[in-house]
C-alpha cells in the first residue's frame, strides 16, 4: 500500500536512552537525540506526503523498559536518575539513595539547570521543580516524582517544539 493511501502517518520516537554502563554520580551524561534528528531530516526532505506525517513521542524512559518485569518494592538500584531534554540531546544525572541523597540530588538538579539550553522556570512545572530542587526548596521526591517531572518537561518541550511555545 502506498503512503498516500493513508490519511496520516506518525513517526514515533524511541524514548530516552538508558543509563550507560559507566554511569557515575556527579557526571552529567549526554546522548544525542537521533530520533529528533531523523524527524527534522524527514520534515526537510520536500516529499509530497509531508503534510500527512506527524511526530509522536514516547517519554523519558527507555523503550526497553516496557518489556521489563516490574521489580518488587525496594528492589531497584541504589540510585535514581534525573533527566532533561534539550533541542539536540538527552541529559541524565545519577543520584544515589541514602544519607548523601539530598545533596547529590540537589547537585544533579544544579547541573541540569546550569545547561546552556535550560529553558527556565516558565517553560513547565518540570523546570520549576528542577530549579526548586537545585536550591533545596523542595524535597527530592521518589522515583515516581522524578519520572513525573521528567515527563512533564520532556513532553511540554516536544509539544512546544512542534507547535511553537505557549509560555
Amino acid at each position: 500500500m502506498s503512503l498516500t493511501a493513508w490519511r496520516t502517518v506518525t513517526v514515533m520516537a524511541g524514548g530516552f536512552p538508558g543509563p550507560p554502563h559507566e554511569f557515575r554520580e556527579g557526571v552529567l551524561y549526554e546522548q544525542p537525540r537521533s530520533d529528533w534528528e531523523a524527524w527534522h531530516e524527514i520534515r526537510h526532505s520536500e516529499r509530497p506526503y509531508l503534510a500527512r506525517l506527524r511526530y509522536g513521542d514516547y517519554g523519558i524512559l527507555p523503550a526497553e523498559y516496557v518489556s521489563r518485569t516490574p521489580r518488587r518494592r525496594k528492589g531497584g538500584p541504589a540510585w535514581g536518575v534525573l533527566r532533561y531534554t534539550t533541542a539536540r540531546s538527552y541529559h541524565l544525572a545519577k543520584v544515589p539513595r541514602g544519607e548523601r541523597y539530598d545533596d547529590a540530588n540537589r547537585q544533579a538538579a544544579r547541573s541540569l539547570t546550569s545547561l546552556a539550553d535550560f529553558r527556565g522556570l516558565g517553560a513547565s512545572a518540570g523546570e520549576r521543580w528542577l530549579h526548586d530542587r537545585a536550591r533545596g526548596a523542595t524535597s527530592t521526591g521518589d522515583h515516581g516524582d522524578r519520572n513525573r517531572v521528567g515527563n512533564v518537561q520532556h513532553m511540554t518541550y516536544a509539544r512546544n517544539s512542534l507547535s511553537g511555545p505557549t509560555y
